[in-house]
């Protein structure tokens, strides 16, 4: 699966060397970009269910659920 490219990508000029050359900080991917608020919007209002079948849900579910999430928008972008 592709991590969609970057979320905040800043070029700018640098020195390495002794020499100006394009240097470019990508930042986080787009992926971990749309995991996060696909967390934050999961996290602010569970689904009314979520509390049903073993008593909770756990971090990691919560983390999984999220990044499929961020998957599923990678894949609705055409960017997969």
């Amino acid at each position: 699966m592709s991590n969609g490219g970057s979320a905040f990508p800043i070029p700018e000029v640098g020195e390495h060397k002794n020499s100006a050359v394009p240097v470019s900080h990508t930042g986080m991917s787009l992926r971990d970009y749309f995991a996060a608020a696909a967390l934050t919007g999961r996290l602010a209002k569970p689904a009314p269910n979520a509390a049903l079948g073993s008593g909770h849900v756990t971090n990691l579910q919560n983390a999984q659920h999220a990044y499929a999430l961020a998957d599923a928008m990678i894949m609705a972008r055409g960017n997969s």
